[in-house]
């Protein structure tokens, strides 16, 4: 139900559907769809180059919406129940070493959006939850700031929402190096180009938030 879901995932699953279910089994009735149907579709798309973990992406949307036919009784079984998905390969993950973050900064102390790399490095706050942040989120007495709200982009527009979990609604103690050193410096600039009352910690020169995008593909 896309009223259920993010519109950031209702977007994710729209999108799996269109390209990769329905141009493989999309003209069959869905009560006529075998276990065979759907193991043919997961290893002709291994056999196209697509990697395990996105093919058990495909898998979870179909069954998905397999479970919820079962439910309105549109079928009689799940059959993605039946297939084999490909083995989930899990990957060392690779963390920055002192030095290598050390290095990272000094190469960015010069770029505008410093502040938000520093964030990210200091609280591992996802990049939705950055750009969502408001000053009314940061308490800087206590030296904390609670995840309220993600910001994320859906085609094109941009979208406040949850955070990603419950769990994800939570507080967040603030750095020496975070709090006073950069983010009063950030604040001061913002007042020096006339955002005195602007709510998003980063904005556009226009104080709307940043899409977090262009910061993306721009730097």
């Amino acid at each position: 139900c896309k009223s259920s879901l993010r519109p950031s995932t209702y977007r994710r699953y729209e999108g799996i559907v269109r390209q990769h279910i329905i141009p493989s089994i999309g003209k069959l009735l869905i009560s006529k769809i075998t276990p065979l149907h759907v193991q043919n579709l997961y290893n002709i798309k291994i056999q196209n180059g697509l990697t395990p973990s996105s093919v058990r992406y495909i898998h979870a949307v179909l069954h998905k919406a397999l479970s919820q036919a079962l439910k309105m009784g549109l079928v009689y079984r799940n059959v993605a129940d039946a297939v084999d998905k490909p083995k989930q390969i899990k990957k060392e993950m690779k963390i920055w070493t002192k030095e290598e973050v050390e290095k990272f900064l000094s190469i960015a102390r010069d770029n505008k959006h410093y502040t938000i790399f520093l964030f990210a490095l200091c609280t591992g706050m996802r990049q939705g939850e950055i750009m969502g942040l408001q000053w009314n989120d940061i308490d800087l007495e206590k030296e904390v700031l609670h995840v309220k709200r993600s910001l994320s982009e859906v085609g094109g527009k941009l979208i406040i929402g949850e955070p990603k979990t419950n769990s994800s609604k939570r507080l967040i103690s603030l750095p020496k190096i975070l709090l006073i050193t950069e983010l009063l410096r950030h604040k001061e600039k913002q007042i020096q180009k006339g955002f005195i009352d602007v709510k998003w910690v980063f904005c556009d020169s226009n104080g709307n938030p940043l899409r977090a995008s262009n910061i993306v593909n721009r730097y």
